[in-house]
């Protein structure tokens, strides 16, 4: 994969530190990247799949933005681009839970 990506809408991705390395398949890393200030997740997608994972996207634009649905992607690299979410489900939860047992 070359060290930076342009996404199909033209913005340009440089490609950074690997957030989850696939043994034995390091073409599918996970990487962070950083466009214009702002970091996202690049992921490879077999070249299998890439036109099937396309079609949702279309089924649901405008549709349910809790999807975590790629937001840009590049057909000759196989990639899809994906915002970066620091945060996890646990610890979302957590932050909840404790402001219920402050508000309570």
């Amino acid at each position: 994969m070359a060290s930076t990506i342009v996404g199909r809408f033209g913005r340009i991705y440089t490609l950074g530190e690997a957030l989850h390395k696939r043994p034995g398949f390091p073409s599918f890393n996970l990487i962070k990247a950083e466009s214009e200030g702002v970091s996202f997740v690049v992921k490879r997608v077999p070249a299998q799949f890439y036109d099937i994972s396309e079609q949702p996207v279309e089924d649901v634009k405008g549709g349910d933005s809790r999807l975590c649905m790629h937001v840009n992607c590049n057909e000759e690299e196989g990639v899809h681009v994906y915002p970066y979410v620091e945060d996890t489900m646990l610890s979302l939860w957590d932050s909840t839970l404790t402001f219920l047992l402050r508000k309570g």
